[in-house]
């Protein structure tokens, strides 16, 4: 079970910023941790809610931490609590077993859906089995994208280590995170108690590796201190601010339970704050200011500046920080990642938008310094209504702001205009309150690289009876369009008409015009070349990327400094990407790289026969969905394509969702299914009712109204609400009519039925 579950652990990392909604309860008083070595860390992580005791007075230090808990506390200690415990799990395909915690489900979904612990490794987790300290250094190493870099353990039971793991094992405690035991033994197979998580959290937090919450947990210098008004002065980010101490805040200097009284002016302090930015938990500490003043070591980090910056100095605002890089955004509106793996003390405490300038000296930045000025934050739309705004930044992260009170929204020439007149992919420049929101929007003229969600490249064409597209959008995703017989073709700048069936192909990328029965009326064939193979190197530092195509041949490419980089819909950075992944690259007219879809097998137009678990239908759209091994592959349908095997009827209507099946691919278009397995299964649809022993779901087909399935209720058959809690069918009838459930076939009947 140990090597299943670490199997679950061999996979990418993840950004580690995130915009969270922090609240901080009164700080706790666990009387089981008093006077020893873990009691500072846990006070600490509490005071961050990070972690929490078993109970008001109970944190159960010695207590183990099990694997779901495990992930759960990383998930908190990488800012992602709210984000994490509300997840939607829309993605699907985490198969969780029977037995595994409802409460756990959204963080261990999220964590996949990130990228740092393996989905098809779920079924065989074994939550509640205690994590070991190899698991662990997995854990974190994986997620924190570390590297041992050549680090040699020498402990005397290195033997005890699996070679597999070693290598995370070193980064664990090269950076820090996990140290040895006494004897010089690592002890890999050894229970991690809460404690001793509490105390790699702290840790990782006090070397910079983390930082959840920079505006709620951060470390700052000291400027004053006010023991009659119990507040303080301190420097953060180079600014100057007072903060009032709550009634209940805990202190702690070398480890142990202090006063306000000990601390002096200069000293460096960690600070918690609860959700009336009052401090909760403060602490001495001699690691270095969040946000302060960075200079490099004598090996400073190459950087080139935008072509517009003169003199020693440039200026921009912090889009993103992460682990061994950050994203500036300069005045002339271009963006640059720089390395910051060679700077002396940690960037988390930088806030998004923060004002920055960067000293460079003979080319290279050596110096990064926060500035006393307004933040702001620049992206292209994503939604906005009268209170919230969600755009893609320049790393093409979504990210959803609040409006402040006082909000005011300007067109390009500075004169006020509603929401309402904002439009998707509009670029704009936002200004931000010291609570982080927007207190102006601006609009700006579009860039060269942003991409309509009406472009993309042909997947499928069909000229025969009604016309219809399919476009792979820029995020990845497949819409298909019914298109107007009277439709629109250009190539170019040409102003000659092409002809729909014979003008078009597969692979070319265009933009669509839509009437408003979301009809195409126009289509316009990009200058844009599309490019798929391997990548053999790719290069960070100067934007290029080589790929080999399907002939071997290899070719380099530019790549612009705002690229878009995607894989299953979700936004990644330019050095996410891999040698060995598969791309596409589309290039524009100059023959630089705009965007990069990294290809996880989201979509499949080869002819041959495949099987998996049928986990989308849309009828309306002729598109079919297969899972297998935990990936999801679309396939476009044959308009007379033909149905075996169903017991319910050899039609596409009666196919339930769910089902196992072979695809039979042809022409690129799939032209039969044949039902495989249909009684033991797992399903979801929504309940329409309960009668006698029969159970009616309703599943949506991609048809007006669904399709309505029948299953004879098993008579054991087990009902749980979403928490987990036993109910009777008559409950489930009365109060779950019309939500989504899920049931588990056995035999063809309805053995389980569970309320998602």
């Amino acid at each position: 079970m140990k090597k299943k579950f670490l199997l679950l652990l061999f996979t990418m990392t993840i950004s580690l910023v995130s915009t969270v909604l922090w609240t901080t309860p009164a700080i706790a008083a666990f009387q089981d941790i008093s006077g020893q070595w873990w009691e500072q860390p846990i006070m600490e992580c509490n005071a961050a809610d990070i972690v929490s005791g078993r109970s008001t007075n109970t944190f159960a230090p010695k207590d183990s931490v099990n694997r779901l808990e495990a992930v759960v506390m990383l998930n908190r200690a990488l800012g992602h609590r709210s984000e994490a415990d509300t997840y939607n799990m829309a993605e699907g395909g985490y198969n969780f077993p029977s037995n595994f915690p409802e409460w756990g489900k959204k963080n261990i979904a999220f964590a996949a859906d990130k990228g740092y612990i393996s989905k098809s490794g779920i079924p065989t987790m074994d939550p509640k089995h205690p994590a070991s300290r190899a698991e662990i250094a997995v854990l974190f190493a994986n997620a924190l994208k570390l590297s041992a870099d050549g680090y040699e353990l020498n402990f005397t039971d290195n033997a005890a280590i699996a070679d597999s793991l070693k290598p995370f094992v070193a980064a664990a405690v090269k950076h820090g995170i996990m140290v040895g035991k006494t004897g010089n033994k690592f002890d890999p197979n050894a229970n991690v108690t809460r404690g001793e998580m509490a105390v790699i959290i702290a840790r990782l937090f006090e070397n910079g590796k983390i930082s959840p919450q920079p505006d709620k947990y951060f470390i700052a210098k000291l400027s004053s201190i006010n023991t009659t008004n119990k507040s303080f002065t301190a420097v953060k980010g180079g600014q100057t601010v007072t903060y009032s101490l709550a009634g209940d805040a805990v202190y702690y200097r070398d480890g142990k339970k202090s006063s306000l009284s000990s601390f002096k002016a200069n000293e460096n302090v960690k600070v918690a704050l609860g959700s009336d930015n009052k401090v909760k938990f403060l602490a001495y500490t001699t690691a270095a200011v969040s946000g302060n003043t960075n200079t490099v070591t004598p090996d400073p980090v190459p950087v080139t500046p935008p072509t517009t910056v003169t003199g020693s100095q440039i200026k921009g605002y912090v889009v993103n920080v992460y682990l061994d890089y950050v994203t500036i955004h300069y005045d002339d509106d271009t963006s640059q990642q720089i390395d910051t793996t060679r700077f002396s003390s940690s960037l988390m405490g930088f806030a998004r938008g923060q004002r920055v300038a960067l000293t460079k000296s003979g080319g290279v930045v050596t110096e990064i310094t926060p500035l006393n000025e307004t933040r702001k934050v620049f992206g292209d739309v994503v939604s906005i209504d009268s209170s919230s705004i969600t755009y893609k930044d320049d790393d093409r992260y979504e990210r959803t702001l609040d409006f402040a009170s006082n909000c005011k929204i300007k067109d390009r020439d500075g004169d006020t205009i509603s929401y309402k007149d904002v439009e998707e992919d509009d670029t704009v420049e936002m200004e931000l309150t010291d609570q982080g929101k927007v207190q102006s929007v601006r609009m700006k003229k579009a860039t060269s690289a942003s991409v309509s969600n009406r472009e993309g490249e042909v997947t499928y064409i069909k000229t025969s009876g009604s016309y219809r597209i399919t476009i792979k959008l820029s995020d990845g995703d497949e819409k298909t369009y019914d298109v107007d017989e009277d439709v629109e073709v250009y190539k170019g700048s040409s102003s000659k008409k092409r002809d729909f069936e014979d003008d078009l192909s597969k692979q070319d990328y265009v933009k669509v015009k839509l009437n408003s029965r979301d009809e195409v009326t126009r289509i316009d064939i990009l200058d844009v070349e599309v490019v798929e193979g391997e990548v053999t190197a790719l290069d960070t530092y100067d934007l290029t990327i080589r790929v080999k195509d399907s002939r071997d041949k290899s070719k380099t490419y530019d790549v612009i400094s705002k690229v878009s980089v995607l894989e299953d819909s979700k936004s990644r950075s330019f050095r996410y990407i891999s040698k060995g992944d598969d791309v596409r690259l589309l290039l524009n007219e100059d023959g630089e790289v705009f965007l990069i879809n990294i290809l996880t097998g989201s979509s499949s137009n080869k002819d041959g026969t495949y099987s998996g678990v049928i986990t989308d239908l849309d009828i309306d759209d002729e598109k079919i969905t297969l899972e297998k091994s935990g990936k999801k592959t679309s396939y476009n349908l044959e308009e007379d394509v033909t149905v075996r095997g169903n017991n319910n009827g050899n039609s596409l209507e009666k196919i339930i969702i769910g089902s196992e099946a072979d695809l039979r691919i042809e022409d690129s278009l799939v032209t039969r299914i044949t039902i495989t397995e249909q009684e033991d299964i797992t399903i979801e649809g929504k309940l329409d009712k309960i009668n006698a022993s029969r159970i009616y779901l309703i599943q949506d087909n991609g048809t007006r109204n669904g399709v309505r399935h029948l299953f004879i209720l098993d008579k054991n058959v087990t009902v749980k609400d979403a928490k987990g809690k036993s109910i009777s069918l008559s409950k489930l009838n009365d109060d779950y009519s019309g939500e989504t459930v899920i049931v588990e076939l056995d035999g063809g009947e309805a053995d389980r039925i569970t309320v998602k």
